[in-house]
């Protein structure tokens, strides 16, 4: 082990160094250089991972990595496997009082002010493949959005107006690609008691967690908790990706309803969700959604409790309808599984907006069917044909296929 860990360093004897970066050996020669900018730990895997290693030492080397990384003091942090004693002992010699935070990936940048508070790490794909640059450009922006923050919080603490010192204190928070700076929602709040500012809510707010709050509240109904769901949609304090949050946990809501009005409606949430940021995650899941989600009464799916009208007016069959040249037309209703039979009162045909014929008389498909099957004469072309639907449905367990056939 004592091999390993001394080889780790020997890469620092032959390191060209920028003339901002600082490369040391350990904590304790880092505070005879440490400024504004903090550290940077570069973790790189030893002794189990020999690409890795060789990447994490490439950007030791690195001049634009130097560059990038201001005038921080950079810390080789090699990682081992087994955590001996020998280990143990090497490390808390080589980072002090610092605290080295769990990444994902090896190598990685591990980014602490100089209070040694984590505000960011530079980790991913690129890193394991050596990408110098793109490591360089990400630790910049880094760094460049710390500077910003520690800007505002400045200003914030000289700020006597509350309100502009709680937007300030936000805007702070709100810095790309680092964390939020300690106790900043307590901060907001003392400053903004009333939320004018409305930092108070956007900090607050996390999607999957306001989603989950949503489905345990018992004292709303689905309806409710849609409707409060949509007004925060036009409250300016909250970001077009948290509102995207906001369609995605509505989305979820009217799906849970299980009524069809709702169901309908999801589209609609799932175009808004896209168009509110449209190169996000969530804007590329929205036709997904819609997809999987979304089912209609069609020929193609027949119907099923998510699409069975509660009020019983009148559905209109979605896709193509197969019914053009005069004849005479059977529409079946053939009931597959659930616990309820269907009971049908009419089926009529449509021209456009142009009724063209009708089948009206009570009929149910179940284990059991009943006058099942509506006939529809047709005398001329059908140009636009539209098919609908009067059930007469009180259970809505009812699973089956619609058909339609020329005789």
């Amino acid at each position: 082990m004592k091999i390993s860990i001394i080889s780790a360093f020997a890469a620092l004897s032959m390191l060209t160094l920028a003339p901002a970066a600082t490369v040391v050996k350990n904590y304790e020669e880092a505070q005879t250089v440490l400024t504004d900018d903090g550290y940077v730990l570069v973790l790189y895997p030893e002794n189990w991972n020999k690409k890795g290693r060789e990447a994490g030492l490439r950007y030791l080397k690195s001049e634009a990595v130097m560059k990038a990384a201001g005038n921080a003091v950079i810390i080789p942090v090699p990682r081992h496997q087994v955590s001996d004693d020998e280990v143990k002992a090497f490390r808390k010699n080589l980072l002090g009082k610092l605290t080295q935070p769990d990444v994902h990936t090896y190598p990685a940048f591990v980014l602490l002010d100089k209070e040694g508070r984590h505000y960011a790490t530079v980790e991913g794909k690129f890193m394991r493949q050596g990408d110098e640059k793109k490591a360089a450009a990400e630790l910049q922006k880094c760094l460049t959005s710390k500077r910003e923050q520690d800007r505002l919080l400045a200003e914030a603490s000289e700020t006597k107006e509350p309100l502009l010192k709680a937007r300030k204190l936000g805007r702070a928070a709100e810095q790309p690609g680092v964390f939020r700076p300690n106790n900043i929602q307590k901060m907001i709040k003392d400053a903004d008691p009333e939320d004018k500012s409305g930092y108070g809510k956007r900090l607050s707010y996390h999607p999957s967690a306001y989603a989950e709050q949503m489905v345990n509240n018992k004292e709303l109904t689905i309806e409710q908790k849609i409707s409060q769901l949509e007004s925060m949609l036009e409250d300016s304090a909250y970001t077009d990706e948290q509102k995207q949050g906001i369609c995605a946990t509505c989305i979820g809501m009217m799906r849970r309803s299980g009524d069809p009005a709702q169901l309908k409606r999801i589209p609609l949430m799932a175009e808004k969700m896209r168009s509110l940021a449209p190169d996000t995650v969530q804007a590329k899941s929205a036709p997904i959604v819609v997809r999987q989600w979304v089912r209609q009464l069609s020929l193609s799916d027949g119907w099923s409790p998510n699409v069975l009208p509660r009020d019983n007016k009148p559905t209109p069959l979605d896709g193509p309808i197969p019914i053009k040249e005069p004849g005479t037309y059977e529409v079946t209703f053939t009931y597959t599984s659930g616990t309820q039979a269907l009971v049908i009162d009419a089926v009529e045909l449509y021209d456009g907006a142009n009724k063209v014929t009708e089948d009206r008389h009570s009929g149910s498909t179940g284990h059991k069917s009943s006058n099942n099957v509506y006939v529809l004469k047709v005398d001329s072309r059908v140009t636009l044909p539209r098919l609908l639907v009067t059930f007469n449905q009180k259970n809505f367990d009812s699973y089956g296929m619609i058909t339609v056939t020329k005789k």
